[in-house]
């Protein structure tokens, strides 16, 4: 009996045809407006609303010469509420389609938001079911997230492009880091530093108003709150402290004058530890080991002696370690454990650090914090010797 009931429903449904209402109906992706990016502030007329910016690119043609032709439409609208859900559903309401959160790519946070409390500008986006963790988060620096967009979007550019180029610098200039959703919520969760990559708009030179984004260091939150910057100039050393370099360039000169460009293709940084009688740290090293090739040489001579290996391998363990220690007096100053330490000698000493753990935002101002630096040259690529090299006699 089941079997044939089962089979009169069935039967049922081809008849139905093409009956609308017999099944659920697909949505059709053209009623929706794809949201790629979301730029959220703090209202500067109307303080304590939430002004949401919205990136959102409708579908491409399906052919590869009707997306030659046509590419991507982007359209920008902003709107200030007292929540973001508020601000979101006005939008909603204008638009000639439905706003889908669900593709959302990035969050760009305006800096005023960052110093008046990341948490309460995207608690929505984060909690919303169509939103996803893997989105990633960057900190306007020095502007608001609806007037970089705007700039952006007024001048041509795409910004969604211009972002992710900025996720390829990660991986060669070792500058910045890609940070999810998911990574920022973790980082406030722990009540610690939180650290999110900033950006800015770059006006390119030529005069043809064309921009670009580039890395603006690390917004350094106290709880949530922005509370200072960790330098372009030295942000670098941020990623050699964290195990986050993939690669970098870095340029040395030896005695002589000589310079070289080498490729830094790995680090590995490990802490150590001195404890006092209670088991609280007082001395802390940070032991790098760099490994880097050599990528061009501006001088005939022949720098592969291993009087000037040692050379050049010191004149980067130099800069590296400069960097690294820049970041760690403006971490002291802003008496933030911004670069996770005590996670390290969490894992590395995990008995002291139960002892040290109630304590640690007292004692991490205070703790003598040194860094020490060894590079090892692997290899010159495919050449060894400089076209015209002549050997001395």
């Amino acid at each position: 009996m089941r079997r044939a009931a089962a089979a009169v429903i069935l039967a049922s449904a081809l008849c139905a045809g093409c009956s609308r209402g017999f099944f659920p109906q697909m949505s059709d992706i053209e009623r929706f407006e794809i949201i790629r990016v979301i730029g959220v502030d703090a209202d500067a007329k109307d303080a304590g609303n939430v002004e949401i910016t919205l990136l959102a690119g409708k579908p491409e043609p399906e052919s590869g010469a009707e997306q030659e032709r046509a590419g991507m439409a982007y359209a920008l609208a902003s709107e200030s509420a007292p929540t973001a859900l508020e601000a979101i559903n006005i939008l909603n309401m204008r638009a000639d389609r439905r706003q889908h959160l669900g593709y959302i790519d990035y969050y760009i946070v305006g800096e005023a938001a960052a110093r008046d409390g990341i948490a309460k500008y995207t608690d929505f986006l984060m909690r919303d079911h169509e939103t996803r963790f893997s989105s990633r988060v960057h900190i306007a620096r020095d502007t608001s997230a609806r007037e970089l967009m705007a700039l952006f979007h007024s001048s041509g550019e795409n910004l969604e492009d211009a972002l992710d180029n900025m996720a390829e610098t990660a991986n060669v200039m070792s500058n910045t880091t890609p940070t999810r959703v998911i990574d920022m919520m973790n980082m406030l969760d722990d009540r610690a530093a939180a650290v999110l990559p900033a950006i800015r708009p770059h006006l390119e030179s030529g005069g043809d108003s064309r921009f670009s984004l580039i890395p603006a260091g690390y917004a350094v939150l106290d709880g949530d709150e922005l509370t200072g910057f960790i330098e372009p100039e030295y942000a670098r050393g941020y990623n050699f402290l964290t195990n986050r370099v993939k690669s970098c360039p870095v340029s040395v000169e030896n005695a002589r004058g000589a310079r070289a460009g080498f490729e830094v293709v790995s680090e590995d940084t490990r802490v150590s530890a001195r404890f006092d009688g209670n088991g609280i740290p007082t001395e802390v090293k940070y032991q790098t080991r760099v490994r880097a090739n050599i990528a061009e040489q501006h001088s005939g001579a022949d720098i592969f002696t291993p009087q000037a290996r040692r050379e050049f391998s010191a004149g980067i363990s130099d800069v590296v370690r400069s960097e690294m220690e820049s970041v760690v007096r403006r971490s002291l100053e802003l008496k933030l454990d911004c670069a996770r330490l005590g996670e390290s000698l969490r894992m590395a000493y995990p008995s002291k650090w139960r002892k040290t753990e109630s304590r640690w935002r007292e004692i991490y101002p205070s703790l003598n914090i040194s860094v020490e630096v060894e590079t090892e040259i692997m290899r010159v690529y495919s050449l060894r010797e400089p076209s015209g090299y002549t050997p001395a006699h």
